[in-house]
């Protein structure tokens, strides 16, 4: 959040901030300042707490009232959720006129760092900050209030269910869970949070205190209009409903492209022979025996356009026969621009004691870039690519060569990996439902996917980064040198 007055929240910010609900949440789109203003809900709730020693048994010497303030990893958590609430502590103190820290520490400001930091505050309030990556990260304590930055991001229920269990302390004046979060696909927060119907969850007679705030990011009038620009050239469309308008999206399910991929629209004629001198391709690789998936692109400049000229469908192949392959229809060092191939293609075959890279080389007479971000778990990763494959056709800028349609739609190829490349609902380690391939889909038509975005990851960095930057899945370095 930035506004010329500190307290100068936007209508939902405002919401949040001062209900006093005891299960109380913020789910909006990117941008919109949830972190912030969680930040400044703990500095608020601190003051609240004000007398609370005075209840049976409190001593505020022996032990402190704890509130637990937590985010999904350690660097989130150390670059951004910690130093916003010491940030808001102060900003509080200069704004009221009266001492809210402690004068403890090695800077007489109540805050103690090292590997389990803490903030101590004058009147016996202590704010523990907890990486939470995993169940046990979760402190066995019992605690006043719990506030957890970009929930939705938590890797599994049972870390907030264990959180929740912790605010029980009797001597607090109020006992509050608070979480912000944006929207994910089927996240387990849904459930706690929402009714089947996508209703945000109220206060009812069995004593479920509960408020639920959602709202987009163009909520936020201190985003500039470049960053809506970007996610409206780069994102797919549930990206946006999630990401921008901060709805929570439920998992489609079934065929994953079939919204985007029409091959009257997406297949044309193309004449770029690997004869034409002047034209330059670029090669995206999924190797393997069994099944794989060699990919030759053109880029036309103008449009920013992919041309997916030809294919190489590998079944019962060796990476050899198919480097000789696209060396007889014409491709070697003279006409491949870059050629990007999954990362374990370093791995050494132990009979022939070379690696799929040393192969192609040898081969083509072109070194491979290995490339590593197709090569994720099934979660965050796997839904970027998913993503940016779809924005690519939505916007037209993924063609396909007409020819490469099959007669059948059982071949394997590029196309019908496309119409065929189907989710379906499995179980979490928390029995939650998830969407993940199917197995035909891991089997049959995972690897051209993987194929496009081996290539397009490096060859089209910044869209893919920009992506990634929504994701937090960016390399700090790399987001700072984009200018974010």
């Amino acid at each position: 959040m930035t506004a010329t007055s500190d307290f100068a929240f936007f209508p939902t910010q405002a919401k949040f901030f001062h209900s006093n609900a005891a299960n109380v949440a913020l789910f909006s789109g990117a941008g919109f300042g949830k972190s912030e203003v969680l930040c400044a809900k703990v500095a608020r709730n601190v003051t609240m707490q004000d007398g609370w020693w005075e209840g049976l048994g409190a001593d505020a010497r022996y032990k402190p009232l704890i509130f637990i303030v937590g985010a999904p990893n350690h660097k989130y958590l150390h670059n951004r959720t910690m130093p916003g609430v010491r940030q808001w502590l102060d900003r509080l103190e200069r704004m009221s006129g009266r001492r809210i820290r402690a004068y403890s520490g090695r800077a007489k400001d109540g805050f103690y760092g090292g590997g389990m930091p803490y903030q101590d505050c004058l009147n016996g309030v202590r704010i523990t900050f907890e990486s939470l990556h995993n169940e046990s990260s979760a402190v066995a304590t019992d605690a006043a209030s719990v506030f957890v930055d970009e929930g939705t991001m938590l890797s599994r229920a049972s870390i907030w269910n264990r959180l929740s269990q912790r605010v029980r302390d009797t001597r607090a004046r109020l006992l509050q869970k608070a979480v912000v979060g944006t929207p994910e696909v089927d996240h387990f927060l849904f459930d706690f949070f929402f009714e089947a119907e996508g209703i945000p969850r109220a206060s009812d007679e069995d004593g479920y205190n509960c408020e639920v705030f959602t709202a987009s990011s163009y909520e936020n009038p201190y985003l500039p209009d470049s960053w809506f620009s970007d996610v409206a050239t780069t994102a797919s469309s549930e990206f946006i409903k999630m990401q921008v308008e901060g709805e929570w999206v439920k998992g489609a399910g079934g065929q994953r492209f079939a919204k985007v991929f029409d091959t009257a629209v997406h297949c044309i004629p193309m004449n770029i022979s690997p004869t034409n001198k002047f034209a330059k391709f670029f090669f995206g690789v999924d190797p393997g025996f069994a099944t794989g998936s060699w990919l030759m692109f053109w880029h036309a400049a103008k449009s920013d356009e992919w041309w997916l000229v030809d294919e190489i469908v590998v079944r019962g192949m060796t990476t050899e026969e198919a480097a000789l392959e696209a060396k007889r229809r014409g491709y070697g060092r003279h006409n491949i621009s870059r050629l990007c191939i999954d990362v374990d293609a370093r791995k050494q075959n132990r009979q022939t004691k070379k690696t799929d890279m040393d192969i192609i080389r040898d081969v083509l007479g072109v070194r491979p870039v290995p490339s590593a971000g197709a090569n994720a778990p099934i979660t965050r990763n796997l839904r970027l690519r998913e993503d940016y494959i779809s924005s690519l056709l939505e916007r037209g800028r993924l063609l396909i060569n007409e020819r490469l349609v099959p007669r059948s739609r059982t071949s394997l190829g590029v196309v019908n990996a496309l119409r065929n490349y189907s989710l379906r609902k499995v179980p979490d380690e928390e029995g939650l439902l998830e969407d993940k391939p199917t197995p035909e889909t891991m089997r049959k038509w995972k690897h051209p996917i993987d194929a496009i975005f081996y290539l397009l990851q490096r060859a089209d960095r910044k869209t893919v980064d920009r992506m990634m930057i929504r994701y937090d899945n960016v390399p700090r370095s790399r987001a700072k040198r984009m200018g974010y």
